[in-house]
């Protein structure tokens, strides 16, 4: 049967009895006014003709996939791992493809999805499932991008694991683990039941928290979760909402910690930066002041501010919704200090966590690279640093680790997230953020 959805959505074709010509016109509703019965009852006939047809000609989204050359890949690791039973099972659904490109992308650095075992590759797939139709005008337009949940669950939250939904300037954007994000290629792709979008890239599923720092540049906060002893705890956390200090926060903070409770002390701070059992994104926070309890003991207010940005204690949150394998995260400008806290005797927080001056001497432009690590220098550190610490188990682990390759692909554009200029990655140095093997200190 010959597809006439491109004539009949989203307008409809009816006669114009003034014109005697097939013309598109706004579907009912409208100030379309027929001047007789006869044009009336011809227009509410046709009107109901074409939805018909556009009910019957709409294509599933097994044909809809296989009648695009641009998604070849995709189908065939769907067909091989055998997705569309769950696929096709839900109702009201959005899905994510990234294109050939993504996937050549992938296979270019050793990462064939078809050649991954099904605990690995399923996982990954499933993420790029979204429950609800959210076609392109759901992007958010806004600071505040929108959260979805994907089919991908088994993570240490009980909600499904959500990527976030953004347009800017008409650009649409979906960022998943480790705050990278794919680009939407073509939009709005109906099919029987749903909505799919083309992506230039692959989704990268949540990853704990220390991979999630690290990403975000978070070093002081590694070096406190390391000489803290809370690398186990933290990375533990069920349904959890953080608050993450950045490194500029540590640098301001100016108490510091007693004698002999430095380990402690530390512990309690990152404690107090900690809420479980409780998810809260953007959306969950109103104006007025609401008190969660923080697993050192001791409650935080939430609120948001007059353009709906977090703030925690009256402390504002400069990136939100930051997705973690336990939950969400958001970076502050400030470090959070509960009461009754140790006394200060004169040293800094990086003196006490450890983080002192590196060596004075020089660095070539080619040692710093322009401000940037060297592709192979963090491909080297991401090895050594996940290989000591918990990952996440069961096949949302194997994912986490395959995909650290995936990750690579992305790493120089994270990477200027983390050091903008060489000026930048010098003043690192020398305070002592990075080794001379151009890893972050945390890594030893």
């Amino acid at each position: 049967m010959t597809d006439l959805r491109h004539l009949i959505t989203p307008r409809l074709i009816c006669f114009d009895q003034d014109y005697l010509s097939l013309l598109t016109i706004n579907p009912p509703g409208t100030n379309i006014r027929p001047q007789s019965t006869i044009s009336a009852m011809l227009f509410r006939l046709l009107c109901v003709l074409a939805t018909a047809v556009s009910e019957t000609t709409a294509l599933s989204l097994r044909d809809t996939i296989a009648a695009r050359s641009d998604l070849t890949i995709f189908k065939d690791l769907v067909d091989q791992f055998d997705v569309w039973n769950p696929l096709e099972s839900m109702a009201n659904i959005t899905v994510l493809a990234p294109n050939n490109a993504a996937y050549e992308l992938l296979g270019s650095i050793g990462l064939n999805l078809s050649e991954m075992g099904a605990d690995f590759t399923v996982p990954v797939l499933k993420y790029h499932f979204l429950e609800g139709i959210y076609n392109s005008t759901a992007f958010s337009h806004s600071a505040h991008a929108t959260i979805v949940h994907t089919a991908l669950t088994g993570l240490n939250q009980t909600a499904s694991a959500p990527v976030k939904l953004s347009d800017h300037d008409g650009s649409q954007t979906v960022e998943g683990g480790l705050q990278l994000s794919a680009g939407v290629v073509q939009a709005d792709i109906g099919f029987e039941g749903g909505v799919l979008h083309t992506l230039n890239s692959t989704l990268v599923a949540p990853h704990n928290i220390s991979a999630t720092a690290f990403m975000n540049g978070l070093y002081a906060f590694l070096q406190a979760m390391d000489d803290s002893g809370m690398v186990g705890e933290l990375e533990s956390l069920r349904d959890a909402t953080l608050f993450i200090p950045t490194d500029a926060a540590w640098r301001k903070y100016k108490k510091s910690l007693r004698d002999n409770g430095d380990q402690a002390d530390l512990a309690r701070v990152l404690r107090y930066h900690s809420i479980e059992g409780r998810v809260l994104y953007h959306s969950d926070v109103t104006t007025h002041k609401q008190g969660f309890k923080t697993v050192e003991g001791q409650a935080v207010e939430l609120d948001t501010d007059s353009r709906g940005h977090v703030r925690v204690n009256g402390v504002a949150t400069i990136k939100e919704d930051l997705v973690w394998y336990g939950g969400v995260a958001y970076l502050i400008d400030e470090v959070l200090v509960p009461s009754k806290y140790s006394s200060i005797d004169g040293q800094t927080p990086m003196q006490r966590l450890h983080l002192t001056p590196g060596s004075e001497a020089s660095h070539s432009d080619s040692e710093v690279r322009g401000g940037l690590p060297s592709l192979a220098a963090c491909a080297s550190a991401m090895a050594e640093a996940f290989s000591e610490r918990p990952l996440m188990s069961g096949f949302v682990g194997a994912a986490s680790l395959g995909l650290m390759a995936a990750m690579l692909i992305a790493l120089s554009q994270a990477w200027r997230r983390l050091a903008t200029s060489r000026a930048q990655t010098l003043q690192w140095r020398e305070e002592g953020f990075l080794s001379g093997e151009l890893k972050p200190y945390w890594l030893g």
